[in-house]
């Protein structure tokens, strides 16, 4: 499945350490999404780089940061507004997300085993 799948996974604990009242598990969920963003900044990156010709990379890393930007604006907002109601409800919606991403995930590589190597 490769490290790709290791996103969502990873991102769940992320949102219940950082709403829990210890300092060490704050520290434990900043370093999680650390590794988050590492992953996804290399990897993707290098997957746009493997399936996009080179005369439109330009053109495809800005399309995908533009979509990126903008849905962790939308996600970020969402959390916010649940935020004012109860941290039960980020924990559902998160978890949920999440979920949602790994299973797209798996049934895109399983539709498309050669496409991507990460």
């Amino acid at each position: 499945m490769g490290t790709l799948i290791l996103i969502p996974i990873l991102s769940i604990p992320i949102v219940f350490l950082g709403f829990s009242q210890s300092s060490l598990l704050a520290i434990i969920a900043i370093a999680l999404w650390g590794c988050v963003m590492s992953i996804h900044e290399t990897l993707i990156k290098a997957v746009i780089a493997d399936i996009i010709p080179i005369k439109n990379r330009g053109k495809a890393y800005g399309i995908f940061n533009t979509v990126y930007g903008v849905s962790m604006l939308l996600g970020s907002t969402i959390i916010g507004y649940l935020y004012d109601f109860s941290k039960l409800y980020i924990f559902i919606y998160v978890v949920t997300i999440e979920i949602l991403a790994a299973i797209v995930f798996i049934l895109w590589k399983k539709n498309n085993p050669h496409d991507v190597k990460a």
